[in-house]
């Protein structure tokens, strides 16, 4: 038994190790896949790490950005802030300049007054009716009649009216007029922003916000809107007529990009409608001339003192003739002949009586007059009409009436206070009604056609030829297909015809549209606001603005011609002569 034992036991052992074995095997297996496990672990907090990390790098971006997007939109807004005040500026200088027109009136009217309230006074003193002690006046019916008709006077001394002032934009609206400028500007940041962006960081999308939008959409009626259409089918005006020069948009007109023009306002030739010599002359210090020119005729000359505050230099002489109103910086006399060619041997005579002022105020004053009062004509074309038959239309169709409506204020003429361009106020010869408007300080009556009576007997139409011939420019509104050609006016006048016609957009039923074309005489040099490549435009107001400076610039830019040049000195030549007959004698 205790062999067979003994081989029992053997066996025994050798399934021990081998179990042993196995188990062993099994422990180095498990730390095997144990390390291998961990190792994978490793790689996914790796690669988890990793995706985090582009995650914040991908957020830092979206930050970056809007950083970036906040601190370009404050520096555009600081610059808009810069251009828009200093456009205020020069605003509030013109109306500081009128202003101040106006005080130097109201000085000179209470001025009147208290010297002859004084010299009644004295006159008084001196015939014991008026006791400097007790400051106790007994006056005669005489004296009491003198008072009160110095009071009297003084009251209905005239002056001319404060211009009414346009509303000083703010900076929402001076925005909103900007827009075209500023969406290029914005576009051209954008690309390089993007460009930027491309180059610091690849595969990283960040998102773009949304540009707010400056103004909602009910809010642009104060911008000028011309739709982008290359053919309307419509052709206001021939597009070459002999002796005269087309606007259109894109053909024959002189491109004037190359001589800078001053607009202010949108008016050329802005300076000579500041009251130089009322505003900065009259009742101040300085010194008047009267000069005869041998070739160039009479010269009036105004200069400032030698102590005149320094920005007054700037516009310190005054120099009047035949041809118009220069002002220019205090000058010598010997500049002044030099730069405008006076003779040296001409004779300068200084004038120190004070109603020679007086007299150049009013000179002054009338030049202004002038300026700041524009008569145009409007007339109505319907399609297929010779001359007489356009001077002869009674009323017009709904588009006419609107278009009138949009130009301007329907005002009673009967009892007219105000400019009347010309027309009768008091008997009604020239209509009941007519069109009134005031921009930016200047009066504007329109002749219209359909509101002058015409004559059955006078097929020529002759009243209403005597007012609309005699217009420099004349606005057309023209219905029909036929275009419209200057040449059938015959007048000697007429040099700027603004042809207006209505355009029916497809895309915008609700809103009335106007196409323009422009026809000057060949004479007359292209002057602003030019028409855009596509000129058919929104009404709005600022169609109107831009109508109505067209048309009062075109009749300044007429006045330059060789034409009006030479009847206009000759008027101005004949009113010179006259006050200087008055004064070189004394």
């Amino acid at each position: 038994s205790s062999p067979a034992t003994a081989k029992v036991s053997k066996p025994r052992k050798t399934s021990d190790a081998k179990t042993r074995s196995v188990d062993k095997k099994k422990l180095n297996l498990r730390t095997v896949m144990k390390g291998l496990l961990e190792e994978e672990n490793s790689a996914e907090s790796f690669q988890q790490g990793h995706k985090n990390v582009l995650t914040l790098v991908e957020v830092l971006m979206k930050e970056l950005q809007k950083l970036k997007n906040t601190v370009k939109k404050q520096t555009e807004e600081q610059s808009l802030l810069i251009e828009y005040v200093g456009s205020l500026h020069s605003l509030h200088q013109a109306q500081i300049t009128n202003l101040c027109s106006q005080l130097s009136a109201t000085e000179q009217n209470q001025c009147t007054l208290r010297t002859g309230i004084a010299e009644i006074l004295a006159q008084c003193e001196k015939k014991k009716l008026y006791n400097q002690n007790t400051k106790q006046a007994s006056f005669n019916e005489t004296q009491i009649d003198n008072l009160a008709k110095l009071l009297e006077n003084t009251k209905t001394s005239t002056y001319e009216p404060a211009p009414e002032f346009n509303e000083l934009p703010g900076f929402r609206d001076w925005v909103i007029a900007h827009s075209d400028l500023l969406a290029k500007q914005q576009k051209a940041e954008d690309e390089d922003s993007i460009e930027e962006n491309a180059d610091e960081v690849e595969d990283v999308k960040v998102e773009e916000e949304e540009a707010p939008t400056a103004v909602e959409e009910s809010d642009f009626d104060s911008e000028l809107e011309h739709l982008n259409i290359k053919n309307t089918g419509l052709m206001p005006l021939e597009p070459r007529v002999n002796g005269y020069r087309i606007e259109n948009g894109n053909l024959g007109y002189a491109d004037p990009t190359e001589d800078e023009i001053e607009v202010f306002n949108g008016l050329i030739d802005s300076n000579n409608d500041i009251p130089y010599y009322q505003s900065f002359f009259f009742g101040k210090p300085h010194n008047n001339f009267i000069v005869e020119d041998p070739t160039q005729g009479i010269f009036f000359i105004s200069t400032v003192g030698e102590g005149a505050p320094k920005e007054l230099k700037k516009f310190g002489t005054i120099v009047r003739h035949e041809g118009g109103v220069v002002v220019c910086p205090r000058s010598r006399k010997k500049k002044i002949t030099q730069n405008f060619q006076i003779s040296p041997n001409a004779t300068w005579k200084e004038i120190k009586d004070s109603g020679f002022s007086e007299a150049l105020l009013d000179l002054e004053a009338k030049d202004l007059k002038i300026r700041h009062r524009n008569k145009f004509a409007v007339l109505y074309v319907k399609e297929g009409q010779n001359q007489n038959e356009m001077f002869s239309n009674t009323e017009g169709s709904e588009d006419w009436e609107e278009f009138l409506e949009f130009m301007g204020d329907k005002i009673a003429l009967k009892g007219w206070k105000k400019y009347n361009g010309g027309l009768d106020t008091e008997t009604g010869t020239t209509g009941d009604h007519s069109l009134y408007l005031q921009y930016s300080g200047i009066e504007i009556m329109y002749h219209v056609s359909t509101m002058i009576p015409v004559s059955d007997s006078d097929e020529q139409q002759v009243e209403r030829k005597r007012h609309l011939g005699n217009d420099v420019v004349v606005l057309v509104f023209k219905e029909g297909k036929d275009s419209f050609s200057p040449a059938v006016i015959r007048s000697h006048f007429n040099s700027v015809f603004i042809v207006v016609q209505k355009y029916l957009n497809p895309d915008d039923e609700e809103n009335t549209y106007y196409q323009l074309s422009v026809a000057s005489r060949e004479g007359v040099e292209p002057f602003p606001p030019f028409l855009p490549e596509s000129p058919v435009f929104k009404k709005n107001k600022a169609l109107r603005n831009f109508i109505v400076c067209k048309m009062i610039n075109g009749e300044r830019q007429t006045y330059q011609t060789n034409e009006f040049r030479t009847r206009l000195a000759r008027a101005r030549t004949g009113v010179m002569k006259n006050i200087a007959k008055d004064f070189v004698k004394k």
